[in-house]
């Protein structure tokens, strides 16, 4: 393995530190007293994880695709290879949660007509139509969200991957300015319910915009960091821990009311892309090294899978509310267990063999696009619902 290898084996392990973080915002039952999780949480800074895997995301998919593109790699097999490393472990959230959605159906909490309308958007991968801009993106799966956001940007790349590096500081910072403008405005959604963090927003429809202009500023600021970095990669590597713990600090502050406007955007727009370019050349070794080329592995599966997996964990151990709200952080402890085993499991035995296959049958040969490996390809894990 080459130093590059192993320190990409570290951004491995901040995406699956940060993954833990968002458990804890999706899972209130365990980690938030009031059960809100729009109220007092442990971890309420925890939603800007999405942020940094978005920059992280553009930052490995530059690494993997940015020289490819149009050349040995056409733009829909770049679009197809997205897809294809999506969507098995969504369809498995998508089972999961159609056993709630069939309860609620048996419940009389929701009709047959809004039931299909979401059966059918949810297995097109597209966002639910909706009357009221307070509805999910996705009914099913509300974090799958981050996920369109990603294929949006995705989609902008293809078309942008072969722009001069002064190119794409101007998109980034085009769009950073943007996302500022938008929050201190409060538009694009971004002000609809201030309690829910400064830049927490983008899963329902009232702040769609919001959640475009997140992935935008971060994914692109991303690509650019990947430029950056390989033209002039820091001067001392850090240790992995220290990256590591920047990362854990700037997810578990919880800064006075008044300042989280400001905390946000700076973390956001300057915290994050710093912390990218050094943890590129953060090598990991030994058992580091093997612990976060498993966590990595696992990280997308348990991202895309909390949500259907708390609200059935929910469902099924609800008579068990009082023993819950005695021992709230044994029970999360479990609860991350479970799920890192079923993301486990799933990443070895359903969404590998089921990526290799769709590779080969629906890339085209001339491509040369192999099934991605988890320490090659980024994707969002994060996801403030």
């Amino acid at each position: 393995m080459t130093r590059s290898e192993r320190s990409f084996v570290t951004l491995d392990g901040l995406r699956a530190v940060a993954a833990f973080f968002v458990i804890t915002f999706h899972a209130p039952a365990f980690f938030a007293p009031s059960g809100d999780a729009n109220g007092p949480h442990a971890f309420f800074e925890s939603y800007l994880a999405v942020d940094f895997f978005f920059a992280l995301s553009g930052f490995v998919l530059c690494h993997a695709y940015g020289r490819r593109i149009g050349r040995d790699l056409t733009r829909l097999d770049f679009l197809k290879a997205r897809l294809i490393r999506l969507y098995p472990l969504y369809a498995l959230s998508f089972v999961f949660s159609s056993i709630i959605l069939l309860q609620r159906f048996a419940a009389g909490e929701i009709g047959a007509a809004s039931a299909i309308k979401d059966i059918f958007f949810g297995v097109a991968f597209l966002p639910a139509p909706s009357l009221t801009g307070e509805t999910f993106l996705y009914p099913f799966n509300g974090p799958a969200w981050s996920l369109f956001a990603e294929l949006v940007a995705n989609l902008v790349f293809c078309f942008v991957a072969e722009t001069e590096t002064i190119g794409l500081f101007a998109l980034a910072s085009s769009a950073g300015c943007a996302l500022c403008a938008a929050v201190l405005l409060g538009v694009l959604g971004f002000g609809d319910a201030a309690d829910l963090g400064a830049l927490n927003h983008g899963f329902r429809w009232n702040a769609l915009g919001a959640g475009l202009l997140r992935a935008a500023y971060s994914f692109f600021a991303g690509v650019l960091v990947f430029r950056i970095w390989s033209l002039r990669p820091p001067a001392v590597a850090l240790p992995p821990w220290l990256v590591t713990l920047v990362l854990i600090l700037a997810l578990a502050a919880t800064p006075p009311a008044r300042l989280q406007t400001a905390y946000d955007l700076v973390v956001t727009l300057v915290l994050f892309p710093v912390l990218l370019w050094a943890a590129a050349s953060a090598a990991s070794f030994g058992v580091t090294a093997r612990l976060f080329a498993f966590l990595g592995a696992a990280s997308y599966g348990v991202y895309v899978l909390q949500a259907p997996l708390y609200d059935l964990t929910i469902f099924v151990f609800g008579r068990w509310e009082a023993a819950i709200a005695k021992s709230p952080l044994a029970f999360g402890l479990v609860f991350i267990a479970f799920l890192l085993g079923v993301a486990t499991l799933a990443d070895r035995w359903l969404d590998r063999p089921i990526r290799a296959a769709l590779t080969a049958r629906f890339l085209s040969r001339g491509s040369a696009v192999a099934a991605p490996s988890p320490q090659r390809e980024s994707d969002p894990i994060g996801g403030a619902r």
